[in-house]
């Protein structure tokens, strides 16, 4: 379910998945009850809600296509994969947001069959290439959906070929919020 939420909320979509008392929708067009949400996914829920409202203007942004995602990150795709770290970009003109969904450790992707838990990854190098980001003088911020709501402060180093950051941990759903020096002042 994080998962899924994670994919749909990085592509600027909403979803219907809770009914009354705690109780999750299931089915194709949702007629059934699954069953009783735990306390435990009822917390990390409320998480990734409480994530997409705080950065809603950035959802609402523009999906911005790419090439080359490998060259960010070895593992990286440009559509939800296999063993792979999607990664996608929204542009609202003031800002950027990259979002990374962890699909590593999942062999298959078929949303009608339980998936597992994705491998939980820590130091992510990214390379961002310059011409990605439009702005002269960008400053990087890691948030996540899994535990870090309030932006931190990346150290950036520049490469011959980008802006060099590590991201401390992608458990399904982390992003980076990329800003004008000028917008952090």
């Amino acid at each position: 379910m994080l998962l899924t939420d994670a994919t749909i909320f990085s592509s600027t979509g909403q979803r219907l998945e809770l009914g009354e008392y705690r109780r999750l929708l299931s089915g194709p067009y949702l007629p059934d009850d699954y069953g009783i949400m735990n306390e435990s996914l009822a917390v990390h829920l409320l998480k990734y809600y409480d994530f997409f409202t705080r950065y809603r203007e950035l959802f609402e942004g523009k999906l911005k296509p790419f090439e080359n995602v490998d060259e960010i990150c070895a593992s990286a795709s440009a559509e939800p994969e296999a063993n792979k770290i999607w990664i996608s970009l929204l542009d609202s003109k003031k800002a950027f947001l990259m979002n990374l969904v962890n699909y590593v450790g999942i062999n298959e992707l078929d949303w009608r069959k339980p998936l597992n838990k994705p491998k939980k990854l820590v130091n992510i190098d990214l390379i961002i290439p310059f011409e990605l980001v439009p702005f002269d003088e960008p400053c990087f911020y890691f948030i996540s959906a899994d535990g870090q709501l309030k932006p931190e402060k990346m150290p950036v180093d520049i490469k011959h070929n980008g802006y060099n950051i590590r991201v401390p941990y992608l458990h399904y759903w982390s992003s980076i919020l990329i800003i004008p020096k000028r917008e952090e002042e």
